[in-house]
């Protein structure tokens, strides 16, 4: 199975660059590289942002706790996230949430400096997808929905995050890309992203973010079309988060092309918890959380 974080971050870095930022043009295969945002000028090039390195931390937290998940409690997720980000300051995240997880030293502090009731941001999908990997359903909704109401307890922000961890636990069971739509209904409910097409909606509000990610996965043929479609789904959207998304969906894809130039799949950063340190935790988590089961052809479609 491919890696995952390592495509999340690929492409987390490669969207950064476009950001919310008015585009006169779509972008074409030219343009997939790694390059800096024109107005966040603390970001690196290259560098993955908060929507890996989170994701980073629920997987560290899964695979410490793998054979006691009914231990996990809010503050464990909370300690092991402000743990990442203390190992490893980065920019990328909102200036709001950069300053809670610098200023917060414990789960408490933490806590009360965010107001989850108004959460419906991309933050609860961006970083979900390593709960896909469990492989009891009911329990992947559990965590899923628990980590979610931590900043974001709000309907949006819970089915967004469920979205995301209910493709990577379907597509990596075999499961059709063309058939998620209907899976999707299934568990959260005919209707669940209908709002997000609407112009109203903001552009970072989690439903919109994953349903652009779930589009920009299921169109495309290869994992070039899927940055390409990411990026130029809106003229102004939350890119690195959508790239990210539609990315770590991708990797556990039966039928994507891996057609990524060289010079993303080769210049990610490489620093401690870089390219390399991201292969080797993919490996061990896989081989961790490898899936026995399969999806049996019915369960797509939930009429039958």
């Amino acid at each position: 199975m491919r890696n995952f974080l390592s495509l999340m971050a690929i492409g987390d870095a490669f969207g950064m660059k476009y950001e919310f930022i008015e585009r006169t043009k779509d972008i074409t295969p030219a343009d997939l590289n790694y390059g800096p945002h024109p107005t966040f000028k603390e970001y690196q090039p290259a560098h993955y942002t908060d929507d890996t390195q989170m994701s980073l931390a629920n997987a560290e937290l899964l695979l410490r706790y793998r054979n006691m998940r009914g231990k996990i409690s809010e503050d464990i997720i909370i300690s092991h996230w402000l743990a990442a980000f203390e190992r490893d300051p980065r920019r990328g995240y909102s200036e709001y949430m950069y300053d809670v997880m610098q200023k917060s030293e414990t789960p408490a502090d933490f806590k009360s400096r965010i107001d989850a009731k108004r959460g419906t941001t991309g933050g609860a999908c961006m970083r979900a997808a390593p709960f896909g990997f469990i492989n009891n359903l009911a329990e992947l909704k559990r965590l899923t929905r628990m980590q979610a109401k931590i900043t974001h307890d709000t309907p949006d922000g819970v089915n967004s995050a469920l979205s995301i961890t209910l493709s990577v636990h379907y597509l990596r069971r075999g499961g059709d890309r063309k058939s998620l739509k209907p899976y999707l209904d299934k568990h959260l409910g005919a209707g669940w992203n209908t709002h997000a097409c609407d112009a109203k909606t903001p552009a970072n509000n989690g439903v919109k973010i994953a349903t652009q990610a779930l589009e920009a996965l299921i169109s495309a043929d290869s994992y070039s079309d899927i940055l390409i479609n990411a990026v130029n789904h809106n003229n102004s959207s939350d890119t690195d988060t959508i790239c990210a998304l539609a990315m770590v969906m991708a990797s556990q894809a039966k039928d994507i092309k891996d057609d990524l130039p060289p010079n993303l799949k080769f210049n990610l950063e490489n620093g401690k918890y870089g390219a390399d340190f991201l292969t080797r935790f993919d490996r061990h988590f896989i081989k961790t959380f490898a899936s026995k089961a399969a999806v049996k052809k019915s369960s797509a479609n939930p009429k039958r």
